[in-house]
């Protein structure tokens, strides 16, 4: 499995030789599993991928192409995911995000950087299979560049407690005929608390989709903000 060092400022980059990376890995793997996510892909060098375990980052992998940079901080991440101009991938570009323990926050700050003409997919998975008293914030910006296209399918699993709040933010911006597709999906175990937000800016013959599937039960909370700004002629969403 091919691995790379992304730099992460003064706490050190986890790697084989530390003795806790093994523990931490399979146990997010497992937990990647549980939310949908295929194992197979995060250790195959033709796909892009990171898996972060709270504020860990526990494995990158880059192609020729696609720029994973991720930084710890205290509470969780700060990642730059950047696309080079014209780039099309054949494979999704995988994202896994959880915390194992029952109690904690989860802070991802990630920007998303598509080169003009380029074309890519994001299959995330978010898994908490544990959680009782847990916070997962994320605040995401992303730009789009003109004539390129993003795919970004969203998956999550809680466990079978409904002890988490998820606060995610997004800021997009869809530059002339660019695309933006967004799905998100919460439909096994457990919602909790749940507020999504998200402001889309669609250029001229720009394209965006939103789409929502959070199932809930008992005294699951989900509220769900979406606004799309059609800022040119031909703009859709």
């Amino acid at each position: 499995m091919k691995t790379h060092a992304a730099p992460i400022g003064p706490a050190s980059l986890l790697t084989r030789r530390d003795p806790t990376w093994a523990r931490d890995f399979e146990a997010i793997l497992k937990a990647y599993e549980a939310a949908g996510g295929k194992v197979d892909a995060l250790q195959s060098d033709r796909i892009a991928s990171a898996v972060i375990s709270a504020n860990r980052v526990l494995f990158v992998n880059e192609i020729p192409g696609i720029h994973l940079e991720a930084e710890e901080t205290p509470t969780g991440i700060r990642a730059h995911i950047r696309v080079d101009p014209g780039t099309r991938v054949e494979y999704p570009v995988h994202l896994c995000f959880g915390m194992i323990p029952q109690e904690g926050v989860q802070e991802i700050l990630p920007t998303f950087e598509i080169g003009e003409g380029a074309e890519v997919g994001f299959l995330a998975h978010c898994t908490f299979p544990n959680a009782v008293n847990l916070q997962h914030i994320m605040d995401a910006t992303v730009r789009i560049g003109p004539g390129a296209t993003m795919r970004y399918t969203e998956a999550h699993y809680h466990g079978p407690y409904g002890g988490i709040q998820v606060l995610p933010t997004s800021h997009v911006i869809v530059e002339e005929e660019g695309r933006f597709e967004n799905e998100f999906n919460l439909t096994h175990g457990r919602i909790g608390r749940m507020e999504i937000r998200m402001e889309v800016d669609v250029a001229a013959r720009g394209v965006a989709e939103l789409v929502v599937k959070a199932y809930g039960m008992g005294d699951d909370y989900i509220r769900v903000e979406e606004t799309i700004r059609l800022n040119g002629p031909e703009a859709r969403g």
